[in-house]
C-alpha cells in the first residue's frame, strides 16, 4: 500500500511538472576571495505548482513575499558548478515578488562555492549552469519543457570579480504584425558591481548575443552593443490560447574587457494588434520623473532621491507594478489614480555609499479586456512594455569657487574710502546639495551681503562681499579667505573648496566719495582741511565739489605726508620734530604701534603742522618727505 502511495505521489509529480512551471531565470556571480565566487540566481515559477503550494501549507499554501522555497520539477532543476559531475545544487530561493496576473512567484537564491583553480586545466573558464524541467507548457518553443542558463567564472588574478547582472523582467511584450525597431524592441539591461561605463568610457561594456531559439525559429535580432531586440512577430488572434501568443528567448551577456558571461531566459509574449490601442505606456513629462534607458540619472551616494513614475492606463484603470530587483535603500510606491487615464507612483531611494551603477526595469499591468482573452474566455492583463531606469552613482564632489579666479598669488589695492566689490561664486554638481560660506580673517570694513536669486538652488553661492577700508586704516595688508563646503564636507564625500584675496591699504591716500568735500574729509582725519589743500596743490578750487578745480567722486587725495624713517627714529621724535601728536601717526599707519620699532627706510604718513613742502604733481602719486 504505501509502496502504491508513493508511486502515485510519483506520478503526480511529474505530471506536474510536464505541465510546465518554470517561468524565467537568470544567473550571475561575484568572487568573495581567492577561488570562491557568490552566484545569485533569480527565477519565476508558477504560483500554482502543487509541490510549492505544499511547501507554505502553514500559510494556507498561498505564497507570498518572505517565503523560502526550494525549487521543485522533474528530476529537480539544479545548479550545477561545472567542476565535476557530482558538483551541484539543489537551490532554495526566497520569495522576492509575487505577480498575481501571470500567477508567478519570483525568488533569489545565493550559493556559495569554492574551484580547486582559478581555470580548467585547458584554460578555459569554469561554466555554472542551472537547468532542468520543466517550461511553461503555453510556451511555443519550449524544447519538450527543459531550460538552461549559463554563467562563465572568470577568476584573474587582478581585474573583474564579477559577471554582468541581468535586469530584465520575466515577461516581454511585443505587438504582432508590427516590424519597428523604434516602436516595437525591448532591451534586455543589465549592470555590474563596478563603476558605471560614463564614468570611464571605453566603448560598449557589454556585447549582447542570442544564445537559443528553439523551433520555430524566432524572427528576431539583437543589437550586439546596447542588447535591444526587435522583429516581426506573427500577428496573434483576439481569442488567444496561449501558446500561439507565448515564446521563450535565452541571451547572454558578455563583459567585453574579462570575458565574463551571464544569461537570462525569458518570455515574450506577442499581443494582437487590436489591443495595441489599450496598451498602457509610460508618461515621462514630469520634472522629477527619472531618465529612461539609454539614457543615465546620476545620482550621489549618501543622499536620498524621490523619482515620480507615471503610466498612461489608455482608457483603463492599471492593476499593478511589476519591477526587477530594487537597490539597497530604495522603495517602490503602489500604482495610484492620478487623473484622467493616467496612474502614478514615487520611487524613493537613499543611495548607500559602496553602490556604483545600477538598472532597475519596471511594468504596469491592466486589468483585461475581452480584446484579448483565453480558451475560457476569461479576459487577459494587458501589459506595458518594460521600460528600464539607468543610475550612476557617484561620490559626492566638493564644490567648486567659479569666481574670483585663483588670487593667491596677486594683492589688490584698496583705497581708504574707496568700496571694492567683488563676486563670491561657487557650485556644487550635485543639485541636492546645501552649500555653506564662512569667511575668515575678515577685515574692518568688509560685509558679505547674499545677493542669492529666487531661482538659483542650494548648490549655488552668489554672493557680494566688499570692502572699504575706514578712515585710518592705511598701510593695512592682509588675506581674506572664503571656504565653500556642502553637506557632507568631506565625511563620507563632499569636501570644501577655499579661494583668498590679499590686499593692502595704501598710506595716506583717500578715494573721494559722491558730495564730499575737502572740508568733509579733513574732518575724518582731525586736520585742518587748509593742511589737506596743501598737500593736494592739483586743487585750485577747496571750496567746491565737482566743479572745474574741485574734488569728484573717485578722485584720490593725500590726506598725510609719507616720511622715510632715518636711523634712531623714533614715533616720539617723529613727531616732535613735524609738530604733530603720537596719536595722529599711529591713527595714520596701521602698520606701526607704540610697542614696535620703527625701521630705517620705512615709510610713516603724517601731517606735518606746516605744510612747507611742494605736494606732488599728480593726486594720485606719492612725495616722500626727507627730515
Amino acid at each position: 500500500m504505501q509502496r502504491c502511495l508513493c508511486l502515485a505521489v510519483a506520478l503526480l509529480l511529474i505530471g506536474d511538472a510536464r505541465a510546465g512551471h518554470y517561468k524565467y531565470s537568470t544567473l550571475h556571480w561575484e568572487r568573495l576571495s581567492g577561488n570562491t565566487v557568490l552566484f545569485t540566481l533569480r527565477s519565476a515559477w508558477s504560483t500554482e505548482f502543487q509541490p510549492y503550494k505544499d511547501q507554505v501549507a502553514s500559510d494556507g499554501g498561498v505564497i507570498s513575499v518572505g517565503q523560502s522555497i526550494r525549487v521543485q520539477g522533474l528530476g529537480d532543476p539544479v545548479l550545477y558548478f561545472g567542476d565535476g559531475p557530482e558538483s551541484f545544487q539543489i537551490v532554495k530561493a526566497k520569495v522576492t515578488s509575487v505577480d498575481l496576473p501571470l500567477k508567478t512567484w519570483i525568488g533569489e537564491a545565493t550559493v556559495q562555492h569554492t574551484y580547486s583553480t582559478p581555470s580548467q586545466s585547458n584554460g578555459q573558464a569554469w561554466v555554472a549552469t542551472f537547468g532542468g524541467c520543466c517550461r511553461d507548457s503555453d510556451v511555443k518553443n519550449r524544447n519538450a519543457g527543459y531550460f538552461n542558463v549559463s554563467t562563465s567564472v572568470v577568476l584573474p588574478a587582478t581585474g573583474p570579480i564579477y559577471s554582468p547582472i541581468i535586469s530584465t523582467l520575466p515577461r516581454q511584450m511585443m505587438l504582432g504584425g508590427v516590424n519597428s525597431r523604434a516602436a516595437n524592441s525591448f532591451i534586455v539591461a543589465a549592470y555590474d558591481h563596478g563603476k558605471h561605463p560614463s564614468s570611464a568610457p571605453a566603448g560598449p561594456r557589454y556585447r549582447w548575443e542570442i544564445k537559443s531559439q528553439e523551433s520555430p525559429m524566432l524572427p528576431l535580432n539583437i543589437d550586439s552593443s546596447t542588447g535591444q531586440v526587435w522583429g516581426l512577430m506573427h500577428s496573434c488572434p483576439t481569442q488567444a490560447p496561449s501558446s500561439a501568443c507565448l515564446y521563450a528567448m535565452r541571451i547572454a551577456v558578455i563583459d567585453r574587457g574579462s570575458g565574463a558571461m551571464s544569461e537570462v531566459d525569458f518570455e515574450i509574449e506577442v499581443l494582437p494588434s487590436a489591443v495595441s490601442d489599450v496598451m498602457p505606456r509610460l508618461v515621462n513629462e514630469s520634472g522629477s520623473a527619472p531618465l529612461v534607458s539609454p539614457l543615465v540619472n546620476r545620482v550621489y551616494s549618501s543622499y536620498s532621491y524621490t523619482y515620480s513614475v507615471t503610466f498612461d492606463g489608455r482608457g483603463m484603470e492599471l492593476a499593478g507594478l511589476q519591477s526587477s530587483v530594487l537597490p539597497t535603500g530604495a522603495l517602490l510606491g503602489t500604482m495610484m489614480p492620478g487623473g484622467g487615464d493616467e496612474f502614478d507612483t514615487n520611487m524613493t531611494w537613499h543611495v548607500p555609499g559602496d553602490l556604483s551603477w545600477r538598472v532597475v526595469c519596471l511594468q504596469t499591468y491592466n486589468s483585461g479586456t475581452q480584446a484579448y482573452r483565453d480558451k475560457l474566455n476569461i479576459s487577459l492583463p494587458i501589459r506595458s512594455r518594460q521600460v528600464c531606469v539607468d543610475w550612476s552613482a557617484m561620490v559626492d564632489p566638493a564644490p567648486e569657487w567659479r569666481e574670483p579666479a585663483n588670487m593667491s598669488s596677486v594683492v589688490t589695492t584698496v583705497y581708504m574710502g574707496e568700496r571694492k566689490a567683488f563676486d563670491m561664486i561657487a557650485e556644487d554638481e550635485n543639485a541636492l546639495d546645501t552649500l555653506s560660506l564662512t569667511t575668515f580673517d575678515q577685515p574692518d570694513g568688509s560685509v558679505m551681503a547674499d545677493r542669492l536669486s529666487p531661482e538659483e538652488g542650494k548648490d549655488r553661492v552668489n554672493q557680494t562681499f566688499t570692502f572699504t577700508p575706514p578712515v585710518k586704516s592705511g598701510g593695512l595688508e592682509g588675506e581674506v579667505c572664503f571656504h565653500v563646503a556642502d553637506s557632507l564636507n568631506g565625511n563620507g564625500g563632499g569636501g570644501k573648496d577655499e579661494v583668498c584675496l590679499k590686499y593692502r591699504v595704501p598710506k595716506c591716500l583717500y578715494r573721494v566719495s559722491a558730495g564730499q568735500t575737502l572740508l568733509d574729509i579733513a574732518a575724518l582725519y582731525g586736520v585742518n582741511w587748509l593742511q589737506l589743500w596743501a598737500l593736494n596743490k592739483n586743487i585750485s578750487r577747496p571750496e567746491g565739489y565737482g566743479l572745474p578745480g574741485g574734488i569728484k567722486e573717485g578722485d584720490v587725495v593725500h590726506v598725510g605726508q609719507l616720511v622715510l624713517v632715518r636711523q634712531g627714529d623714533s614715533l616720539e621724535r617723529m613727531a616732535a620734530r613735524f609738530g604733530t601728536t603720537l596719536r595722529q601717526i599711529i591713527g595714520l599707519n596701521r602698520d606701526i604701534t607704540p610697542t614696535r620699532p620703527l625701521i630705517a627706510g620705512q615709510l610713516v604718513c603724517l601731517v606735518p603742522s606746516t605744510c612747507m613742502d611742494k605736494a606732488p604733481a599728480s593726486a594720485a602719486a606719492t612725495s616722500l618727505y626727507y627730515a
